[in-house]
């Protein structure tokens, strides 16, 4: 029997495949000002989340948990289109199809909720057409290939020295570690020469 898994189960950067300025423009769980239970998902230039990919074969999707953390990329169903870090619940709006897209340009890979199969995450556009934070998942135009906007790259991550992916009982990924652009730079400062 063939398998749908495009990807490896493990540890990922990703990033939108419109590179301004040859910037990457990494898909970032923001901590939220407020106690909230929730981080916002947006793009950052200078901070990224490790995203740990958790492959369910019963539904041909995965859950893209935030490394370290009990908590999964969702579509918010209270507010449309957005996207969060959210506690784990196993619902479809936490699920994601994952495809490979090639393009002259290089193509990347779409993710959309099961929830919603006609829609992607993707950067928005403002009034102006101009790119704009946050990622939100809209749909992508029927019978036409996705946008730059519409697809992102995985860059699988190793950390050494990390105790990394692991498997807790239902199959949920977790992973021991939270990287940043910031911490890796403090890291490497202190390591020994």
């Amino acid at each position: 029997m063939s398998s749908i898994q495009p990807l490896p189960d493990g540890r990922y950067d990703i990033y939108s495949s419109v590179r301004p300025s040859g910037r990457a423009l990494y898909l970032h769980a923001f901590v939220p000002g407020t106690p909230i239970h929730y981080n916002d998902v947006g793009i950052s230039v200078v901070s990224k989340t490790i995203w740990v990919l958790s492959y369910q074969p019963s539904r041909g999707a995965y859950w893209i948990w935030e490394e370290g953390k009990e908590k999964v990329l969702d579509v918010f169903q209270c507010i449309r289109g957005a996207v969060v870090s959210h506690p784990h619940h196993g619902g479809e709006n936490q699920l994601w199809a994952i495809r490979r897209h090639f393009q002259p340009s290089g193509g990347g890979w779409t993710l959309t909720p099961l929830s919603d199969p006609h829609l992607a995450l993707t950067l928005r556009k403002d009034a102006r057409n101009k790119l704009i934070n946050p990622a939100i998942v809209e749909p992508v135009p029927p019978n036409s290939a996705p946008e730059g906007r519409h697809l992102w790259i995985f860059t699988p991550t190793e950390t050494p020295g990390t105790v990394g992916f692991g498997t807790k009982s239902g199959g949920k990924a977790f992973v021991l570690n939270t990287e940043t652009l910031d911490g890796m730079a403090t890291r490497m400062e202190k390591l020994p020469e």
